[in-house]
């Protein structure tokens, strides 16, 4: 989990750096870190890291398309999401 988040507040430097609004770049801290918690749950589960730097791209690249146009309850609740997915995903694990 602290992958995940030094993953997510990474992100800041997105905000600063390119000039992002304070809600783009909240957003994108939120986003990064509880995907990357449910992408450590499906890592610790499959045992390869491909297929999730795959997605991750795929990801990097539709956001690109369209940051900021979708409101705010909809990436709460893709984070939520994420976040129970990862709970999920390592419920019977030892790995937590």
């Amino acid at each position: 989990m602290w992958v995940a988040l030094l993953f997510g507040l990474q992100h800041v430097g997105t905000g600063i750096f390119f000039g992002h609004s304070l809600y783009d770049t909240g957003a994108m801290v939120i986003s990064a870190t509880s995907s990357e918690a449910a992408y450590a749950a499906v890592r610790l589960r499959i045992g390869t890291i491909w297929p999730l730097a795959f997605l991750h791209e795929l990801e990097n690249f539709c956001n690109t398309r369209s940051l900021g146009d979708a409101p705010w309850w909809w990436y709460l609740s893709e984070a939520i999401f994420y976040v129970l997915y990862a709970a999920w995903l390592l419920r019977r694990s030892d790995h937590i």
